[in-house]
């Protein structure tokens, strides 16, 4: 039975329901007159009912909310679609972090929106840990390396944790999931030898022969030695 709530440090009420998977749901009327807070959380756990028996589909749903919302307090409770914020909280990413950041959180999103298909159009709200698993699956069976699925995992990890944080959904769904096992291996260095080699192959005049040099005598990644100025 719904119920309403005040807690000790909010004027509003909170609305007390049950979902359509049996759990026990707080969400915040904003009303400060109980008879209007109650009318809005029995009108959620009807909705909710209505939707565990199927007729009502998980955006109807949220459009039902939304109206009831926009009819009580003249505020709406609509959360963005999982494509609409992902691409918002990119231009964030595009304006805060460098362009190799931006690149590699980008080319996740896009996998992960051409994964879900249509379900992209879903609100943020309706991505379940399921979802996240069903991604890092896909992913694997891509035959990419488990450590570039991990940090696919990891990045939408950070994109939903920004929703958490700002209230678009209660939980991160990411961190229900295990990230997939990495195997450490271990690099030997180049012998003398093997850089005697590696020199007498690209010649003296070569361009590689300067880079080779500058990574034998300071340590740095050829690609690094490649933009030193």
């Amino acid at each position: 039975m719904a119920s309403i709530w005040q807690h000790p440090k909010s004027k509003f009420l909170t609305a007390c329901y049950t979902d359509r998977d049996g759990r026990r749901i707080k969400r915040s009327t904003k009303q400060t007159k109980r008879a209007k807070a109650l009318a809005i959380a029995l009108e959620f756990e009807r909705v909710e009912q209505l939707a565990r028996r199927g007729t009502l589909s998980t955006l109807q749903l949220q459009k039902v909310f939304n109206d009831l919302a926009e009819k009580t307090t003249g505020d709406t409770i609509m959360t963005p679609s999982v494509e609409k914020y992902l691409e918002e909280w990119l231009t964030n990413v595009n304006a805060k972090n460098s362009e190799a950041t931006a690149e590699r959180y980008g080319h996740t999103v896009d996998l992960f929106l051409k994964y879900l298909e249509d379900k992209k159009r879903l609100p943020m709200t309706g991505i379940t840990s399921a979802h996240i698993e069903g991604f890092l699956s896909w992913r694997l069976k891509q035959n990419v390396a488990p450590r570039t699925a991990s940090v696919d995992i990891k990045t939408l990890s950070i994109a939903f944790h920004r929703a958490e944080r700002h209230g678009v959904i209660l939980k991160n769904p990411v961190t229900a999931v295990d990230p997939p096992k990495v195997v450490s291996s271990e690099r030997e260095p180049f012998t003398d030898e093997d850089v005697k080699k590696l020199l007498d192959t690209v010649g003296f005049k070569s361009e590689w022969f300067t880079l080779i040099m500058m990574g034998i005598f300071t340590g740095a990644r050829l690609g690094d030695c490649a933009r030193m100025k």
